[in-house]
């Protein structure tokens, strides 16, 4: 091995080294969130031989308002979803949109949990609006991905991952939520610019499809809206800051409006 060689090889020893080193510290400060929000409401796990009710997305609807538009829908996402979950149900169906509500922690857009929950929806005509909100743990894992591959191969797999995703909804209205870029180091509050810009960008390239803009919409507030990784609302159904929850359920709520009125 030539000089060159080796000092490859040791570059990327150090460089896996790095990695381990702050997937290390990562995880302690994931054992350290634990214990000061609690434990996180973990949702079913699919099977993809069984019918749509026990998938997830019960098919029980509530009863439309009278006047009000027939529209259903369907809410997935991860721990921001299932702790903001009543609040999800009661804004939608305030507004004439019925819907079920699926989260499960730390479930990014790829894992089989959520692309089982796509597939459940796909297959079910009467679902006819769909939010997505799973960014927290997209722009998580985008970040380590770009460590290890840089930000191209990270992005352009995220892209893919998106719109292959999105695809299979058909013509459906679909709400994409953005990722939070202030909050604790645990969730890469930093590269959030950067995958939300790949969310938008995938976003306009489809017709009836909305970005809410949770960033923006939530950059102000910290302890009034969040727990202490300024990222949750609470813990395990415990809303101990539920005008956060109320505020990001009515946020998804007027990305459904705008959506919807693409019709």
């Amino acid at each position: 091995m030539g000089e060159k060689d080796q000092r490859t090889g040791v570059s990327r020893r150090r460089a896996r080294l790095r990695h381990l080193v702050v997937r290390g510290e990562a995880m302690m400060a994931a054992a350290a969130l634990l214990l000061l929000v609690g434990p996180f409401e973990i949702g079913p796990r699919p099977d993809a031989g069984q019918p749509l009710e026990t998938r997830g997305l019960d098919p029980a609807w509530s009863p439309v308002p009278p006047g009000a538009p027939s529209a259903r829908g369907a809410v997935i996402g991860d721990s921001l979803i299932s702790e903001s979950r009543n609040e999800q149900r009661s804004v939608l169906e305030a507004r004439g949109y019925p819907a079920v509500v699926a989260g499960s922690r730390a479930k990014a857009m790829g894992t089989p949990w959520v692309q089982a929950q796509v597939d459940a929806v796909a297959a079910d005509p009467r679902i006819e609006i769909v939010v997505l909100a799973t960014a927290a743990n997209d722009n998580f894992e985008n970040a380590a991905r770009a460590f290890e591959a840089g930000d191209r191969r990270a992005l352009a797999e995220y892209r893919a991952v998106l719109t292959e995703t999105l695809s299979r909804l058909g013509d459906r209205c679909v709400v994409l939520v953005d990722a939070r870029d202030v909050a604790t180091g645990w969730f890469a509050p930093g590269y959030a610019p950067k995958s939300n810009a790949v969310l938008r960008e995938v976003a306009a390239g489809r017709a009836r499809t909305e970005v809410v803009g949770w960033s923006d919409i939530s950059r102000p507030h910290r302890g009034d809206w969040f727990a202490e990784d300024m990222e949750h609302f609470g813990g395990r159904g415990r809303q101990a800051h539920p005008t956060g929850a109320a505020a990001y359920a009515e946020a998804i709520a007027e990305g459904v409006d705008r959506c919807a009125a693409r019709s």
